[in-house]
């Protein structure tokens, strides 16, 4: 209640101010209130957009290291292939083709012997493939082995050695395995 007509008066007269600065007020406080909703939709964009920069960065690097997987699996392959291509030609032009009446000068060659003219080209034939050189090699080795022929058993596990040691590096295991081997062929061959 209003107490006294000159306090309704002040009021009366102070109406429109007081409206005015209501409305003032109330603008205010809309403006406020839509200033903190732009605010937290601005950040929830922010979040959004990291959200999906991150993915994409992540997607990026993922499908780089799949691509670059991939290209190191098929070079690999090839090589593969390319050293399969090459054992096969090796196998049938050089030791399978002396065997042959139709192609070859001997009627009757014996293993042994086919051996020893393929045997010879192993390190030139296979000098672009270390690996394929070495395996090739260490077989002939185990072969002559095999036969008490140790003199080119040595030899041809020292070549494969050497090309171990170029295709897989100085610390490789298998150069050690090769490494104890030879000392054990050396032994047999007379070597001491």
């Amino acid at each position: 209640r209003i107490a006294s007509a000159r306090l309704l008066e002040q009021r009366l007269s102070r109406l429109d101010a007081r409206r005015s600065d209501a409305q003032t007020e109330a603008r205010r406080a809309r403006e406020h209130a839509d200033a903190l909703r732009r605010l937290a939709e601005q950040r929830q964009r922010r979040r959004l957009y990291i959200g999906v920069s991150v993915a994409l960065l992540l997607g990026v690097f993922v499908a780089s290291w799949m691509a670059w997987r991939a290209v190191e699996a098929r070079a690999a392959s090839e090589r593969h292939a390319e050293e399969a291509r090459a054992v096969r030609d090796f196998l049938t032009d050089s030791l399978l083709a002396q065997a042959n009446p139709y192609t070859s000068n001997h009627r009757e060659i014996r293993l042994k012997d086919a051996l020893d003219v393929s045997a010879r080209a192993v390190a030139d034939r296979f000098k672009d493939s270390p690996g394929t050189a070495a395996a090739i090699a260490l077989t002939l080795s185990d072969v002559y082995q095999g036969w008490a022929d140790y003199e080119p058993a040595l030899h041809h596990h020292q070549q494969g050695i050497a090309a171990l040691r170029q295709a897989e590096g100085e610390h490789h295991p298998d150069v050690a395995r090769a490494l104890t081997e030879l000392c054990l062929l050396a032994r047999r061959a007379g070597e001491v």
